[in-house]
C-alpha cells in the first residue's frame, strides 16, 4: 500500500515538473495573446489535497505546519484545472519557500451569492511582503 502512495507521489510530482516546463511555454503564449482555457468540469478541493500531498516533503524541510480550513463546502468549478493547479502549486510553493518552522493556513470557500463562484486564501507566518 505505502509503495503504491510512493509511486502516486512520485508520478504527480514528475507531471508538476512537465507542468512548470509549460508554464515557461505558457509565458510566450501570455504575451502574443494566444493563451487558450481547457475548461472542463472538476472538485477544486482533490486538486488543492493533490498539491497539498506532493509539497508535502518541502514543508516537512523546513518544518512548516499545513492547516486546511472549509474546503469541504468548494462546490464543482467549470474553468482550466491544469492552470488552476499551476496557480495554487504557486502559491503554496511560495508561501513554503518564505516560511521557516511556520504555520500555513488554506482558506477556502463558495463566495455568498456568487453561484459557482469560490475565494481560496494562503496565509503563512512567513516574512511577509511589502504592501
Amino acid at each position: 500500500m505505502q509503495f503504491q502512495q510512493d509511486l502516486d507521489k512520485i508520478t504527480r510530482s514528475g507531471r508538476q515538473l512537465l507542468t512548470l516546463i509549460d508554464d515557461l511555454l505558457d509565458l510566450s503564449k501570455i504575451e502574443t495573446g494566444k493563451m487558450s482555457l481547457h475548461c472542463e468540469t472538476f472538485m477544486p478541493t482533490d486538486i488543492v489535497r493533490e498539491v497539498c500531498e506532493s509539497l508535502a516533503p518541502l514543508l516537512r524541510n523546513n518544518n512548516n505546519t499545513l492547516k486546511l480550513h472549509g474546503l469541504r463546502d468548494l462546490p464543482p468549478l467549470f474553468n482550466d484545472a491544469t492552470k488552476f493547479r499551476q496557480i495554487f502549486t504557486n502559491l503554496l510553493s511560495n508561501a513554503n519557500k518564505f516560511t521557516d518552522r511556520g504555520e500555513i493556513r488554506i482558506l477556502g470557500g463558495p463566495i455568498p451569492d456568487r453561484p459557482g463562484w469560490i475565494e481560496l486564501a494562503v496565509q503563512d507566518t512567513g516574512i511577509g511582503m511589502d504592501k
